[in-house]
């Protein structure tokens, strides 16, 4: 997944996983990461991998426990990322 904000900031997340539907559990991904374009730096996801990408249907993609990033609302409105 690749993001670019209105202030030209361009940044994303990779995970081997597929989104499913569900009410709030996480996946385990090895080889999941975060990474910045803009600031040309890669970010682990969270150090225990077994909490790497959370499935929720209420949510968009979401990394991390406490989601290090997140999409969520209306246009993404309510999205943040803690990198």
């Amino acid at each position: 997944m690749v993001i670019a904000t209105v202030n030209d900031y361009i940044f994303g997340g990779y995970t081997e996983k597929s989104w499913r539907q569900s009410y709030g559990e996480y996946d385990e991904d090895n080889h999941a990461f975060l990474f910045s374009i803009t600031k040309k730096k890669k970010y682990p996801v969270f150090q225990k991998k077994e909490f790497a990408i959370y499935n929720n249907s209420n949510y968009g993609p979401s990394f991390g426990p406490g989601h290090d990033f997140r999409i969520f609302g209306a246009e993404g409105s309510d999205s943040y990322s803690n990198m």
